[in-house]
């Protein structure tokens, strides 16, 4: 659009079409958060996490190496995962497809509720190119 008026209509409506595609992701996933009690920046991930996790209906588990617990999320202690999953930096977030065939890592440190949303809109497309292409090879 050429007008500002234009252009606000153009990314209201863009707006509404992301929120839309998070919302079906959130069918397609669970999220964890792994988390560690001395790590300072747990705390406000979990806190956006959770925000992001209630409007668009994501389910969110925690997942700690000493048995540390969150405030927000269920809990579980289990350090081996941590260890095989080789995470170094606490906080880390992992989408987790339903089937658990597939992890995803969608972010790392602490984050806002915008760098949430377009990190689950890059594994939205991911997802979508990705069914696509099996789509595309099936005979």
């Amino acid at each position: 659009p050429q007008n500002i008026y234009g252009r606000n209509v153009a990314r209201e409506q863009k707006e509404l079409e992301d929120k839309q595609v998070i919302k079906s992701l959130s069918a397609r996933v669970e999220l964890f958060v792994f988390r560690q009690a001395n790590c300072p920046h747990c705390p406000l991930l979990e806190k956006h996490l959770n925000s992001f996790a209630k409007k668009y209906g994501f389910k969110v588990e925690a997942v700690a190496q000493d048995n540390s617990t969150s405030s927000y999320f269920k809990t579980h202690n289990n350090p081996a995962i941590i260890k095989q999953l080789q995470l170094s930096v606490m906080p880390t977030v992992i989408a987790v497809t339903k089937d658990s065939s597939q992890r995803f890592e969608l972010a790392r440190g602490a984050v806002s509720i915008p760098d949430l949303e377009d990190k689950a809109l890059l594994l939205a497309e991911f997802l979508k190119n990705q069914h696509k292409q099996s789509v595309d090879k099936t005979p």
